[in-house]
């Protein structure tokens, strides 16, 4: 049994996630906006909510999860971002996270297969500025 007295790095992260898993969209909204890394998070909800669709037998939960759309979540936030500084939304696409697993934006929305994120002006932005220097 843990000690009472020990913290956490992330609780809000961790009540996210608690909340993803236990499909609580409502909770799980409520965490994902208290808690810091909102991009990230989003990309990873949405990725964990496909895998658990995907191996769920009861389609009406499956559709309840597909009905999520964290994936949506993660554009509004971007285009914020991206309206606000170009400069600075590239860098939330390719800074590390410090919650998520030093993963970048980019790297989740590929586990996520996140389309529609890289569908974003922005984010096609920054690729062809990789690509074409």
């Amino acid at each position: 049994m843990p000690a009472l007295s020990q913290t956490f790095e992330n609780p809000w992260r961790d009540l996210f996630l608690w909340a993803v898993l236990q499909n609580r969209q409502e909770m799980a909204n409520y965490f994902w906006e208290m808690g810091p890394e909102a991009v990230p998070a989003a990309l990873a909800a949405c990725k964990i909510l496909k895998e658990m669709a995907r191996l769920e037998s009861d389609t009406e939960t499956a559709r309840s999860m597909k009905r999520a759309k964290y994936d949506q979540l993660a554009i509004n936030l971007f285009s914020e971002c991206y309206a606000n500084s170009e400069d600075r939304a590239f860098n939330l696409l390719i800074r590390e996270t410090k919650y998520w697993g030093k993963t970048t934006c980019l790297q989740l929305a590929t586990e996520a297969d996140a389309k529609s994120f890289f569908a974003h002006d922005g984010v096609q932005a920054l690729l062809t500025k990789i690509w074409w220097g």
